[in-house]
């Protein structure tokens, strides 16, 4: 099935519509379980977590996050929408979960100290069981997979929307159809889309002070501002003081070169990306340096040749 799929993908013309990128069960719940032994080591126990300085719990093979009800986050929130879609699908969480939700447009736990307390209560355990059940892996990597197959026309339309031109775009389609034709093609995606987005949030990237710029700025000038690590916080819409970076799917199909192994060179992108996430914002990003170890790692499993660099 799946070899039929990529020959479709192969045979497309540059100008074809982009077509849905269908996963088969079998396909999704070995891609599933990869992202499971990814986030969680294969721990049963860890797919439910809340990890140290992050602001929110991550819960299901995908880790979805669910955020407190007072937190003013940049990232997308995934947990009560995969949830749902779980239940289009005909399973049945947890009635403690389903009640909580009818009421709550909020997760439960107002921060880890209260997460960590309630980790070994009934309804905790109960939860674990649902997300761990072999019957939920390949719905809830559907779910993942739902939002790859969104990812690409959303990338194009919100580019042709900023008058990227025609060649641009059609450079990034080609890119992404470089990946999708590869053997770990749909996993790589599919990670990487839930994990690190796509790239077009200008919450979900940072600014870095151009040489030269704010030396003696104004007061409005934000590459001076600590808050700055967000671009839509600065205003400098003309980038002329900061410029934004991203570390999404758009922002690594952008870095690839048009030749080469596809895998490898999108890991190696993405990798330059999160690294400079880590270590170029204003402030400093702590918790994208303490994971940019284990994407070093994670990065290898979409190319064995992938090594990271350091430095």
């Amino acid at each position: 099935m799946r070899s039929l799929l990529l020959l479709a993908l192969l045979a497309l013309p540059v100008a074809a519509a982009d077509p849905t990128l269908e996963i088969p069960p079998d396909e999704a719940l070995r891609i599933g379980r990869k992202i499971w032994a990814n986030e969680t080591g294969s721990d049963p126990r860890s797919i439910v977590a809340w990890n140290l300085k992050e602001e929110c719990a991550s819960l299901g093979i995908g880790h979805f996050i669910w955020f407190p009800k007072v937190v003013n986050s940049r990232f997308e929130e995934s947990f009560p929408g995969m949830i749902a879609f779980l239940k289009e699908r005909g399973h049945r969480p947890p009635k403690w979960l389903m009640d909580w939700m009818a009421e709550h447009s909020h997760a439960p736990w107002s921060n880890k100290q209260e997460f960590d307390a309630d980790s070994r209560s009934p309804r905790m355990e109960e939860l674990r069981a649902f997300l761990n059940d072999p019957a939920t892996f390949e719905p809830q990597t559907q779910y993942i997979a739902r939002r790859m197959q969104e990812a690409l026309p959303k990338v194009l339309q919100q580019l042709e929307r900023e008058g990227v031109p025609e060649a641009d775009r059609e450079r990034i389609r080609t890119q992404f159809y470089r990946i999708a034709r590869g053997p770990e093609g749909f996993y790589i995606l599919m990670d990487y889309v839930n994990f690190k987005g796509e790239g077009l949030s200008r919450a979900e990237r940072y600014a870095v002070r151009k040489p030269g710029a704010c030396e003696n700025p104004p007061r409005s000038a934000t590459c001076e501002d600590p808050r700055a690590k967000s671009c839509h916080i600065c205003e400098d819409p003309t980038q002329t003081k900061c410029e934004c970076r991203g570390w999404g799917l758009l922002q690594s199909l952008r870095g690839m070169p048009s030749e080469g192994d596809a895998a490898l060179e999108f890991a190696k992108s993405a990798y330059l990306r999160l690294k400079g996430r880590a270590h170029d914002s204003t402030p400093p990003d702590e918790v994208a340096q303490r994971a940019l170890r284990g994407w070093a790692k994670r990065l290898k499993t979409y190319s064995p040749k992938f090594e990271a660099d350091e430095r």
